[in-house]
């Protein structure tokens, strides 16, 4: 197969690193594995991310930017209300109002930040 055939977004990056002598070490099958798990992870917390933001975004709209303690009684039940159908419309509500919808968590999640910034491993399993 020539070079010019070769669809490089296909290639695992661990191969990439290698073929463009980054790397010294051919990859092992368990390295790309770990590389696969760690990206489907980071896309599904980005998916998490856009969707939350696109909530938090329909409820500003929805409530005029009103922010929760600027009144009491009915407005607060209104704005509640508001964004329990706003996480409706979202994909985000669990069926029942209040129910809580938890997010992706990876058993070892990176921690910190600046110099205490410390990676985290994800094993692909799904914690709640």
């Amino acid at each position: 197969m020539a070079q010019e055939e070769i669809e490089w977004h296909d290639v695992p990056p661990e191969w990439r690193l290698w073929l463009r002598y980054a790397r010294k070490e051919a990859p092992t099958e368990e390295e790309i594995k770990k590389g696969n798990a760690q990206r489907a992870y980071t896309l599904a917390r980005a998916k998490e991310i856009e969707e939350e933001d696109q909530r938090q975004r329909s409820l500003e709209i929805a409530t005029g930017g009103a922010r929760r303690g600027e009144g009491a009684g009915h407005a607060d039940e209104a704005r509640d209300n508001i964004a329990y159908l706003a996480g409706l419309v979202h994909s985000r509500g669990a069926g029942a109002k209040g129910a809580e919808v938890k997010p992706l968590k990876a058993p070892g999640e990176s921690t910190g930040r600046g110099e205490t910034f410390q990676v985290g491993v994800w094993d692909g399993t799904r914690v709640d």
